[in-house]
């Protein structure tokens, strides 16, 4: 149909620069920035799988053709365009960089801190999450490994500093190794280390969601710190690395386990996390700022004088032929009815009101004094 021949029909790429990151799910995997008539809906970094043409399985267009299709999930990365085998002999399938980190970067090495168990409880439940939309549509990736896997987020470093924070974790690789033929499948699998395949891939055994299940519990236990004691975590990733195939389980059901436990970390941390710095308004100053002008009440002095100002200028607005009465002592005054006094607190430099017999001193002290001269003037009398 049209939709399949704009897939398949692009032109030979001649020319473009990148750098090589290694394997990925049986191609060779690069990296290197986008091209002006490539992917005019993207901009940044792209990365491209290179699949010799004699190793391509002959549904590989068909099963292309649907990967490209998908809607997109939020952690996969889908390829966006394919080039059928060039004048190099190969195929290349093109979709944008998830991010500019991988997982690998997380792994323990000297003189690199370890990631805490909660950043692995994180990492697994969106790892899981991933791998389950891929196996809804029928994809697996066969070879998961630690670089199979980008942080779309944050750099490793940061998400170790910062924990817990989302490490926005991105599939790279699911539906390639099923673009290869048997043969070529079989050689992948043979280059992977072992101890990151799944045992019946070992065996000679086909890939499947199964074996992606058994690589994800593999990865996140690479990745705990030494003497994790997450019993629970540890019950899951012993289920998914099974060696039996039908006692995994399958990646949904164990990623819905997955973030009851990213959950209950996230759980316990707030607990033990210190509390939040309290918002405490400030403080009115006690005495004013330097320079400005201190508030001021009106006083009965104002008052008086606004008053009787008024009461002048009604009586020389009369005119001076108006006869002369007796007018009211208040009228002739002025105060009429005084505004309310505002209180007035004592301010806090002064101390508290001296005692009554304190006040009193004066007085006590001048009946004293004449006392004592009476009784002198009656000695001398005598």
């Amino acid at each position: 149909d049209d939709r399949r021949a704009r897939v398949l029909s692009r032109s030979p790429i001649a020319g473009w620069s990148a750098q090589p990151l290694g394997e990925e799910a049986g191609a060779s995997l690069w990296i290197g920035e986008l091209q002006p008539n490539e992917l005019k809906s993207s901009s940044g970094r792209v990365l491209r799988l290179a699949i010799d043409g004699n190793d391509l399985a002959d549904d590989a267009e068909e099963r292309t053709t649907a990967l490209i299709a998908a809607a997109p999930e939020p952690h996969l990365a889908l390829p966006r365009t394919w080039q059928p085998p060039s004048g190099d002999g190969r195929a290349t399938l093109t979709l944008p960089a998830p991010g500019a980190w991988r997982v690998d970067a997380l792994l323990p090495a000297p003189g690199r801190l370890a990631p805490p168990e909660l950043l692995c409880r994180l990492l697994l439940a969106e790892l899981l999450d991933g791998l389950a939309a891929a196996h809804r549509h029928g994809w697996w990736h066969g070879l998961l490994m630690p670089g199979s896997l980008w942080l779309a987020g944050a750099p490793p470093e940061r998400l170790i500093a910062d924990c817990p924070r989302d490490p926005r974790v991105v599939v790279v690789g699911c539906g390639v190794l099923s673009l290869l033929a048997p043969r070529a499948r079989a050689a992948a699998i043979a280059r992977a280390p072992h101890d990151q395949a799944a045992p019946e891939l070992r065996r000679g055994g086909e890939p499947g969601p199964a074996a992606d299940v058994w690589a994800a519990g593999a990865i996140v236990r690479a990745l705990l710190p030494a003497g994790c004691g997450a019993t629970e975590l540890h019950a899951l990733l012993d289920a998914m690395q099974a060696v039996r195939v039908e006692a995994r389980p399958a990646a949904a059901a164990a990623g819905s386990t997955a973030r009851e436990l990213a959950l209950a970390g996230f759980a316990a941390w707030q607990r033990g996390a210190p509390p939040p710095p309290r918002l405490v308004p400030s403080p009115a100053p006690l005495l004013p700022a330097p320079g400005s002008r201190p508030r001021s009440s009106p006083s009965i002095e104002t008052a008086v004088m606004s008053s009787a100002a008024a009461s002048r200028e009604a009586g020389a607005s009369a005119g001076s032929s108006a006869r002369w009465t007796l007018q009211a002592p208040s009228a002739r005054t002025g105060l009429g009815l005084l505004p309310p006094m505002p209180f007035a607190g004592r301010p806090l430099a002064v101390g508290p009101a001296p005692a009554l017999w304190l006040s009193m001193a004066p007085t006590a002290m001048a009946g004293i004094l004449s006392v004592l001269l009476a009784m002198a003037l009656l000695l001398a009398a005598q």
